[in-house]
């Protein structure tokens, strides 16, 4: 026969264990009156809510129903939060604000609460997930995004300007002469790279501007240095090569060298330092010493200057000119040659974007110290990029001068270009 009856709930207080207290549900039935048991055995309970969910028996430790007791939203099944109102699980609780769906929830667009992922939208800390907290609507872990500033390499570019760049035109020009087409190369070329790269200026042979009424073929003069390095100097050294003339002199290359050697503005320590050798022609000053062997101490200088030579036009010494690209620690691969030919226009403005794209930048300095490297963050598009103190793949950094430094493949990515994002303290990727 079947009984009616009301089953009564009372749930005790915290009890001590271990030092600890927990909160131990004790279920006294108390039977007020009969129970109407149905036909299959099976009970069930009205929900409060009007929502038709039924509490059933789990083993789960988290709440699996609207009518289970909560203070987060991911002590709920998915997609139910904790409705603040209540402290108990819901589904589709309707919202305006995120502060009204609740710990670690958020109002999604459709006015519905939903659990909050990081670094989700937020109005205050309680609508954060793990350790993040609410900072101008969004959440964080309470770290510090770092801007990164590249740090421009100094490239001298030597050019040069012997006799020969004038008595020979260029295949595919209408009749421009060598040194007609490097200079228009040159002005368009640091154009383009001015504001990543500190580009100066050396004229050689001759020691000085103009070289009119010069005829003496054995006087080996060395360089003139035109234009010192710094960003955004297209246009000086545009006007100054314009104005330059060329000069009926040797082609001293060992000479050349060998004066930046001892070059001061190539001793910055603070940033890579290059030389661009540009030339259409064998050494004729052999009293100067060799190219390679200049290129070997520009190399061992501190800091270290690497030589980068591009051979214009068919009337270069491909053994010397392949022995400075090696000594100057720029050999390309793949190699003979090592230096850059070009004997032609395109091939020579080729020759400088693979120079410009070799030595753009993997050193950047931070806008503050974060004092310990074991706290930095650095993501490169969505992937992080690791510490190599090695310096072999990864990066690395100097807390003296704040500077940030990429190594083997990790530099060649960020060349590569990319959004890049350093943060101290936990990572943050915009």
């Amino acid at each position: 026969m079947d009984v009616v009856g009301v089953i009564v709930i009372t749930l005790a207080k915290p009890i001590q264990w271990n030092g600890g207290s927990v909160m131990i549900h004790v279920m006294r039935l108390h039977w007020l009156f009969p129970l109407l048991l149905t036909a299959c055995g099976s009970s069930a309970i009205d929900d409060p809510g009007g929502n038709g969910d039924a509490r059933t028996s789990s083993t789960d430790a988290r709440p699996t129903d609207a009518r289970a007791m909560c203070t987060t939203a991911y002590e709920c099944t998915s997609p139910q939060v904790c409705n603040p109102a209540n402290q108990s699980c819901a589904a589709n609780l309707a919202c305006t604000t995120h502060t009204m769906c609740g710990k670690q929830a958020y109002c999604q667009e459709s006015h519905i609460c939903a659990p909050n992922v990081l670094r989700g939208p937020c109005d205050t800390d309680d609508n954060c997930v793990g350790q993040e907290r609410c900072e101008a609507g969004r959440c964080g872990c309470g770290g510090e995004l770092l801007t990164a500033t590249a740090v421009a390499p100094n490239m001298l570019l030597t050019v040069d300007r012997s006799n020969s760049m004038v008595t020979n035109d260029v295949p595919g020009t209408n009749g421009d002469s060598r040194w007609t087409v490097a200079r228009r190369v040159l002005k368009s070329l640091t154009q383009q790279y001015q504001g990543g790269i500190r580009f100066g200026l050396a004229l050689w042979p001759g020691n000085q501007k103009q070289c009119e009424g010069s005829n003496d073929q054995t006087n080996c003069h060395g360089l003139n240095q035109g234009v010192a390095m710094n960003t955004g100097t297209a246009t000086m050294i545009g006007n100054y090569i314009d104005t330059a003339t060329t000069c009926n002199l040797g082609t001293p290359i060992g000479r050349t060298l060998n004066t930046l050697v001892s070059y001061a503005p190539l001793g910055d320590a603070s940033r890579d330092n290059y030389v661009v050798l540009v030339t259409d022609g064998a050494e004729t000053c052999q009293d100067s010493g060799t190219g390679a062997a200049a290129a070997t101490l520009l190399r061992n200088r501190t800091p270290s200057v690497r030589t980068f030579v591009i051979g214009f036009g068919g009337d270069v010494s491909a053994a010397t000119l392949n022995q400075i690209a090696m000594n100057g620690g720029t050999a390309r691969p793949g190699g003979p040659p090592y230096y850059y030919q070009a004997d032609n226009e395109a091939a020579l403005e080729a020759a400088f974007d693979a120079i410009a794209g070799e030595v753009a930048t993997c050193t950047y300095t931070l806008s503050s110290n974060p004092g310990d490297p074991t706290r930095i963050f650095v993501f490169l598009d969505d992937a992080q990029v690791p510490r190599d103190t090695a310096h072999a793949n990864g990066w690395d950094y100097e807390a003296g001068p704040m500077r940030l430094t990429f190594y083997g493949a990790a530099c060649n990515q960020v060349r590569g270009g990319g959004d890049l994002s350093v943060s101290f303290g936990c990572a943050i990727i915009p």
